[in-house]
Formats: C-alpha cells, structure tokens, sequence
C-alpha cells in the first residue's frame, strides 16, 4: 500500500506494512527520512504516530539548518 502524504508543506512517502504474529502490530516508515518509523497495534494509532514522527523529524532538520530531502522512495506491499 502506498500512501503519500504532505505535512509542513513537504511531501514525504511512507509505507505501512504489518506482520502475521499472534500479536498483530502495525508499522510505518518513511524511507526519505531515515530513523523515523512508527509501530502500534492499530491502523489508525500508526498513521497518528507516524504523522507526529515526519513533523518532528522535519523540524529538527530544519531547527539545525539541514537540507528536507525530496522525496524519492515509493514502497508497495505484496501479498504471498
């Protein structure tokens, strides 16, 4: 599933995959921003953290004068 978003005005990419545990957690990444990831037990909770995760993320490059990267990365789940 790809699911591009755009929070303080930068347009990012983020994928949301989850595993086929007895304990079902969701979790998200985004791939232009390394480090930011997100994990939950429900949809809905993962793409709030995720969101709160891009924002701080971006922020702090910008608080320290470093460059938002574009984004370039697209992620696809498949099903096997």
């Amino acid at each position: 599933m790809v699911r591009p978003c755009g929070l303080n005005g930068v347009k990012s990419s983020s994928c949301a995959t989850q595993s086929s545990s007895k304990r079902l957690i969701h979790a998200a990444y985004v791939p232009d921003l390394p480090g930011c990831v997100s994990t939950g037990r429900h949809v809905p909770e993962v793409e709030r953290n995720i969101r709160e995760g891009i924002r701080f993320h971006i922020d702090g490059l910008r608080e320290d004068g470093l460059p938002v990267p574009e984004p370039s990365a697209l992620c696809e789940c498949i099903e096997v």
